[in-house]
């Protein structure tokens, strides 16, 4: 649907280059990235409204990287809203047709405000509506022209926990009605994962990875990617042998895993904080295995002594800092697991990890 080449733009020291890119029609695909990397500069690009210094962008197969913004076909929704603080809600849905010929398939405003849950905020103005309001008009004056892309840039950004919740559900349930191949930029990583089929990380200026949302996270391509996506246990290690095909075993730090891979030599083990299961020293049950393509028969569990350094809450979860023959690892687990086992500080304990969640790259990434 979308397809990108050779896309190239320098502003002052700044960068963006994109070598190849691709969204299918009907995904939702999120861009990923810290602030100041370029994703919304992305966006507006593909929209038109930068031009390129170099390279081309193709929307259903049609070469649209000279055409005027209003031609291309696409929906925005800023983070600020760019709401009209002098027309009425109902008049802000119906700007965009004026300047467009509307799709036969375009929603009416009375049916895209029922949908949105905004039908009794039509005569008011955007000045007396909250964030969360204004957030669902922005979404339906941009969905009233029924647009081939929608983007929507920090959607969730500036809303409270409880209304960024209820706006993230609105999101998903009216891509799931409309279709509508969408583009989301966060910096956020929970909402990533929560909104995202598809992820496109962005750093610098560049897509460094594409693929599906789980893949990506669980998959990064190199330490420095790693590292972003939140996967604090990284350390450096050596693939030793070749259990099996396909199998190899890693020597990390005094501990050993056989792993799915194909690598040699000097390598980094990855395994995120949510993989890494606490228990106290002498506990020996096993663990149900995480869900994924590796086959039963290949699964091992690696059980590592160490002693809890550090406690803290996130919320729902605790972050356990665990020192593991002088490596420092950091497990996410929840309240009921700390009761349960009970786990303090300074506890001998053992770290359970499964060898299909441990991630080996190079550590150059190549």
């Amino acid at each position: 649907m979308l397809s990108i080449e050779g896309l190239r733009r320098q502003v002052g020291d700044f960068r963006l280059q994109v070598d190849r890119w691709a969204v299918s029609a009907g995904q939702y695909c999120v861009i990923v990235g810290p602030s100041g990397a370029g994703k919304t500069m992305l966006l507006e690009m593909i929209a038109g409204l930068h031009p390129p210094d170099a390279g081309r962008i193709w929307l259903d197969g049609r070469d649209v990287t000279d055409l005027a913004p209003e031609a291309r076909g696409i929906g925005f929704v800023y983070q600020d809203y760019w709401l009209f603080e002098n027309l009425t809600v109902r008049q802000n849905i119906d700007f965009g047709r004026r300047y467009r010929r509307r799709a036969a398939n375009a929603p009416a405003t009375d049916a895209l405000a029922e949908r949105l849950h905004i039908t009794g905020l039509l005569e008011r103005r955007p000045r007396n509506l909250s964030g969360g309001e204004r957030q669902r008009v922005a979404l339906a004056r941009a969905l009233a022209i029924r647009p081939k892309l929608l983007f929507l840039d920090e959607p969730l950004g500036t809303l409270d926990p409880v209304t960024r919740e209820r706006v993230a559900v609105e999101l998903r349930n009216c891509h799931r009605e409309f279709g509508t191949t969408t583009l989301h930029v966060t910096h956020d990583h929970e909402e990533a994962c929560l909104m995202g089929e598809a992820v496109a990380v962005m750093l610098d200026g560049r897509l460094e990875q594409t693929g599906p949302t789980a893949e990506v996270f669980r998959r990064p391509r190199d330490p420095r990617l790693a590292r972003f996506l939140g996967c604090q246990n990284l350390f450096p290690a050596d693939a030793v042998a070749t259990c099996s095909p396909g199998i190899v075993r890693i020597s990390c730090g005094g501990s050993t895993f056989d792993v799915p891979c194909d690598l040699t030599g000097k390598v980094t083990v990855c395994v995120r904080p949510e993989d890494v299961c606490v228990r106290p020293a002498g506990w020996n049950r096993m663990l149900a295995s995480p869900v994924t393509e590796t086959s039963a028969a290949t699964l091992k569990v690696a059980r590592l002594p160490g002693t809890i350094t550090g406690i803290s809450d996130r919320g729902p979860l605790v972050r356990l800092t665990v020192d593991v023959a002088g490596q420092s690892w950091v497990s996410l687990i929840s309240r009921s697991e700390q009761h349960e086992h009970g786990l303090g500080l300074r506890d001998a304990v053992q770290l359970v990890v499964a060898s299909e969640t441990v991630h080996v790259m190079r550590p150059d990434g190549h």
